[in-house]
């Protein structure tokens, strides 16, 4: 056995040389491989959801709610769901004029272009909600007595979410502005009219994402107790 100095001095130094090697792969692949959980602080936050009306499809996109509390950002970047991209904390974009759902995707990164977090939000291009109503009765309505009005074939109009709220006017004025006498999240209600006479009954429907229908009307006559009502069409 050769137990010469420069023998075991060489020894040393490759041990050495071998053990900062492997420290310092991985060291490279745990910041490889980094993530938003290994940045503390940093929230990205996308906003929305959003929508616009197909008639004007533009949608400014915000992510200045963003949690970064020690300025880390550098670069926000958009996947607008559309096979485009964008750039900075806010962003308009204008999409096609057809009825759609987009996915849409924030992530954030440091100078170093090193994620720091990602967020998903989603785009609506819509039409407007189209309202409806009937008097729902067969039998003779009169004052004091309830008059059912069933507004559930009212929809949402393109199929991409819901009617949220019915917006009711039971004494419109046609030539004036519509006044709301009652604000339902159900399709059926009931009115009791307290004089004689007649009415203009109007509807207003708003979808899920806040737009609103046009007005819809329906003319109605009410009577003393010992008539009937009439509707006007």
């Amino acid at each position: 056995m050769n137990c010469s100095p420069a023998l075991w001095w060489a020894g040393l130094v490759w041990a050495m040389l071998a053990a900062l090697s492997a420290s310092g792969c991985q060291q490279a692949g745990a910041g490889a491989d980094r993530d938003a959980s290994a940045i503390p602080g940093v929230s990205a936050n996308a906003g929305g959801p959003y929508a616009a009306l197909r008639q004007n499809p533009i949608i400014t996109f915000d992510a200045r709610a963003t949690d970064d509390p020690y300025d880390q950002i550098a670069f926000y970047e958009w996947d607008l769901g559309d096979d485009q991209t964008g750039q900075g904390a806010a962003l308009e974009h204008q999409y096609q004029e057809e009825i759609r759902e987009y996915a849409v995707t924030l992530t954030v990164r440091d100078v170093d272009g090193l994620m720091l977090d990602s967020d998903a939000t989603r785009a609506r291009i819509r039409d407007r909600p189209v309202a409806s109503f009937a008097v729902d009765s067969s039998d003779d309505l009169v004052v004091g007595t309830p008059v059912a009005f069933d507004a559930s074939a009212s929809h949402d109009g393109d199929g991409l979410g819901f009617v949220e709220w019915y917006r009711w006017d039971f004494d419109f004025e046609r030539d004036g502005d519509f006044s709301l006498n009652r604000l339902s999240s159900e399709p059926r209600i009931s009115r009791v009219f307290a004089r004689a006479g007649d009415y203009t009954v109007a509807l207003i429907v708003v979808d899920d994402d806040g737009f609103e229908s046009g007005i819809v009307t329906l003319d109605i006559l009410v009577e003393d107790a010992e008539g009937a009502i009439v509707i006007i069409e």
